[in-house]
């Protein structure tokens, strides 16, 4: 949003407010993320691994969505350029202060967001505490270290809403300059954010015409839809290619293996936190379309659209039917559309003491959110001990451009960040990867593991890798063993069965 029309929507009060919250999300964040000696989460070192590309080769060699990495570098460039920092450290704190700092900027289109579907005569305490959910819900301190591109795109699609209710509103060119803008930059930043925004577009567009039917504007609806989705598709194709593929298969895997099933099965594949999430969400959703329904004819016109796309788009992210490859990807941020919702249920609301009641009910859950984010243990694929007994097989896996090591997810980027040589998991092999590399190394841990793996804390964690046949045991000790192996499995499903 303009400047001046900032000044000209929030007061003193208002700004102090929302200060006051992102200060606080931003604490918690600097705790987390600063809570263990390297940086935290199953995958942290894959923010490392990147940044560290760009500085040093001025690319980042992983075909990723870029702008994360690119604006991290940015950080790290000015402490190494002055100095105070060798590049390891410049890195490892450009990455911890702008995850913990940045992505609190959501309060702010979160807050403008709620202001203007509660309108002007609600106090400002309650429309930030509304908008506090965006930054103090428990699901958007998970997002933290090696969830940073997911939260770096939750400020993205908080303004993406913001600015799709503003051309509801008023169809100007701004509004919709603006709008494509936060598209393009969800679309260079998360995988998972951008099916999101396309979900949202899509729904909006139709719901759009749909609302006020005729064949033509229904023509236009889907004809905006195929334009929009064309354009993107191309924008992710352009920047990770092998991404673009998936997102040509993510409508096919919707709804392959229920998370439902296996919550009725009791299989710790999602964790306590996204059930929390999925009965919230799905509850708020649900009295929306009541109150939808019931008030249809007395509701804002120019907001008519906006809310159904927000009720459909939260039926559909918080869903127990989806997926569990896309489950686990959602249920992180589907509280994203739930939270114009809440605006939307209170202003509704005539009774004083029902407001009341719901804001206290908001402000102790964003209160135990962050107490319990503030004061949860968290943990790091990577110790002290671990790292020094790494940093001594360097001489076991010298630095070699046509050398490739294998891992267990999360240790694979931490293997890439010691040894410097191109790492994977063994779910992502093929037979080519033994063409491509002159030396294939098996490396497991055996002792110091993280308990990090599908459904995070909360379920098994994931597993070493198989070794093929034909490998050599080229290294043993208290921590790791080694393997090289000299030729391809025949069965590449020995990665698999496993999981």
């Amino acid at each position: 949003m303009p400047k001046s029309d900032l000044h000209n929507f929030l007061n003193k009060r208002e700004w102090l407010l929302l200060l006051i919250v992102f200060l606080v999300s931003a604490a918690v964040r600097l705790k987390i993320n600063y809570s263990t000696e390297y940086i935290g989460g199953g995958n942290g070192a894959f923010y490392l691994v990147l940044v560290r590309n760009i500085l040093e080769h001025g690319e980042l060699v992983y075909r990723e969505f870029p702008l994360v990495f690119w604006l991290e570098a940015a950080i790290a460039y000015i402490p190494l350029k002055l100095g105070l920092m060798n590049i390891n450290s410049a890195i490892d704190f450009s990455s911890r202060v702008f995850d913990s700092i940045i992505p609190a900027l959501s309060i702010l289109p979160a807050y403008l967001l709620t202001k203007k579907l509660l309108g002007e005569n609600v106090k400002p305490l309650a429309a930030v505490i509304i908008a506090s959910t965006s930054v103090l819900y428990i699901s958007f301190f998970m997002l933290v270290s090696d969830f940073q591109k997911n939260a770096l795109g939750l400020l993205w699609l908080f303004s993406l809403l913001y600015w799709l209710l503003r051309f509801h509103e008023e169809k100007s060119l701004k509004n919709i300059c603006f709008a494509a803008l936060f598209l393009f930059l969800t679309a260079i930043t998360h995988y998972g954010c951008i099916a999101v925004a396309i979900a949202i577009v899509a729904f909006d567009l139709l719901i759009r015409y749909a609302l006020k039917f005729s064949w033509k504007k229904m023509a236009i609806g889907f004809g905006a839809i195929i334009t929009v989705n064309i354009l993107i598709y191309l924008v992710v194709y352009f920047v990770s290619p092998w991404r673009a593929e998936s997102l040509l298969e993510a409508p096919l895997k919707l709804f392959k293996d229920p998370v439902l099933f296996s919550i009725l099965k009791k299989e710790p594949v999602i964790s306590p936190i996204d059930l929390v999430t999925i009965v919230l969400v799905n509850s708020v959703a649900l009295i929306s379309l009541y109150k939808f329904i019931r008030k249809f004819k007395s509701l804002n016109e120019k907001h008519r659209g906006f809310v159904l796309t927000m009720i459909l788009v939260s039926l559909f992210l918080s869903s127990p039917f989806l997926g569990l490859e896309v489950a686990q990807r959602l249920f992180f941020i589907s509280y994203l559309t739930a939270l114009p919702l809440i605006a939307f249920i209170y202003k509704d609301l005539n009774s004083v003491s029902l407001r009341k009641a719901v804001i206290g009910f908001l402000f102790l859950v964003i209160a135990v959110s962050s107490l319990l984010s503030f004061g949860r243990p968290n943990y790091s694929n990577m110790n002290r001990t671990l790292y020094a007994e790494m940093t001594k097989l360097q001489n076991i896996l010298p630095e070699e451009e046509k050398t490739l090591i294998v891992a267990r997810h999360g240790m694979e980027f931490w293997s890439s960040w010691i040894f410097r040589n191109m790492a994977v998991r063994q779910e992502e092999l093929g037979e080519s990867y033994w063409r491509w590399y002159n030396k294939v190394y098996f490396l497991i841990q055996k002792k110091d593991k993280s308990p990090f793996g599908p459904a995070g804390l909360f379920g098994k964690p994931f597993p070493e890798p198989a070794i093929p046949p034909k490998s050599e045991l080229v290294y043993e000790n208290e921590y790791f063993v080694i393997y090289k192996s000299m030729e391809p499995p025949k069965d590449f499903s020995i990665f698999n069965k496993r999981r």
